[in-house]
């Protein structure tokens, strides 16, 4: 039930985007503006979130964990906000 919720949440934030970068095209720098401005602090909470998975009762591997959250975000924003590998 989380999952659906979460999952609901980054369907509409994508949406959301998607619509603000068809509307005008300018709008897409000005989000990669903020997700700049704020990686760095998501970064760290991811780093602590994956790090105490590893003392879950079925633990994970920290490090594959953030890599794969991180190239999923990377992933859904790039094609809602249409901007292609730099």
């Amino acid at each position: 039930m989380l999952d659906e919720d979460a999952r609901w949440h980054r369907e509409w934030t994508a949406a959301l985007l998607r619509h603000i970068v068809d509307d005008n095209t300018a709008n897409a720098e000005v989000v990669w503006g903020w997700i700049e401005k704020w990686s760095p602090l998501a970064s760290e909470a991811l780093e602590a979130y994956a790090g105490v998975t590893a003392e879950a009762p079925a633990p994970s591997d920290p490090s594959a964990m953030a890599a794969r959250i991180t190239d999923e975000v990377s992933r859904e924003l790039d094609a809602a906000l249409k901007r292609a590998d730099e």
